[in-house]
């Protein structure tokens, strides 16, 4: 699992170096705990870190401002209200795909005839690609190797995320499909 501490007064989800491996026979809590305990100060501000498997927080720990011992820190599984909370956070930070946009990070692989090409991840670009290889069969994957778009002679025959096709990608690519509208040039994305 790996950790994070959340600033409660900036929403700034900052992943710590430090990381939690559950095994069978190790007390899950105390080896938070024992990680937790070097963020104390931090914790005692109001902030809490978290335990978390992806985008999702599994425990969660707090200063607890309510015991009579004040270094006392409290670990807990996440609630769910902490669960959205840090996983708002966790797409700010990670840039998860919203629901009208396809894939991670700002560039995305297309793949024709087994070359491979970066692809900015713009909509513009997305259709610059699909028009400059339409007559070959065109994959575009994102950078988890999820497959996003497939097209074919310029039709398309997957697209994982149906609202980034019928919102964003359809609008822009029909028009240049049917010749109303020029394509613009694809210009492989550089690092």
């Amino acid at each position: 699992m790996e950790l994070y501490l959340l600033n409660k007064q900036t929403e700034v989800l900052e992943k710590l170096q430090e990381a939690f491996n559950e095994q069978p026979g190790i007390d899950c809590e105390e080896g938070i705990l024992n990680i937790a305990d070097k963020y104390r100060e931090s914790l005692i501000e109001g902030n809490k870190l978290f335990a978390a498997d992806g985008e999702r927080a599994k425990y969660r720990v707090t200063w607890a401002s309510w015991s009579t011992d004040e270094n006392k820190l409290y670990f807990d599984v996440a609630e769910s209200d902490e669960r959205v909370e840090f996983h708002d956070a966790y797409k700010r930070v990670f840039k998860l795909p919203t629901p009208a946009s396809i894939g991670f990070g700002s560039y995305l692989y297309g793949y024709v005839d087994g070359e491979r090409y970066l692809i900015s991840k713009t909509v513009e670009q997305i259709c610059a690609f699909i028009m400059k290889y339409r007559m070959q069969d065109v994959q575009i994957i994102d950078i988890l190797d999820q497959l996003e778009l497939e097209t074919s002679m310029g039709f398309i025959m997957h697209c994982a995320n149906q609202q980034f096709l019928h919102d964003q990608l359809l609008p822009m690519l029909i028009p240049m499909q049917q010749g109303e509208v020029e394509a613009e040039k694809f210009v492989p994305h550089s690092l």
